[in-house]
């Protein structure tokens, strides 16, 4: 093989190392995959924000650190 040969075939071999073209879970292998939170928690997840734990947040913040994107730090929101 010479080194032009040798050049080539590197080139194809990361040319398609990481393609996925085609690619689609296997079932087999889904099945093994279980569920990372239970249905109880999703809904816990899903379930609408509260002033009550906006003020929580809020207040639980460092007043003078991490200014927010608009340049207001959490003393603003105190």
């Amino acid at each position: 093989m010479d080194q032009q040969e040798l050049l080539t075939h590197i080139e194809d071999f990361f040319d398609t190392l990481y393609i996925t073209e085609g690619a689609t879970p296997d079932d087999e292998i889904m099945s093994l995959i279980h569920l990372k939170i239970t249905p109880i928690e999703a809904r816990v997840l899903q379930a609408q924000v509260t002033e009550e734990e906006i003020y929580h947040a809020t207040f639980a913040l460092h007043p003078t650190k991490c200014p927010e994107p608009n340049g207001f730090t959490a003393q603003f929101y105190h």
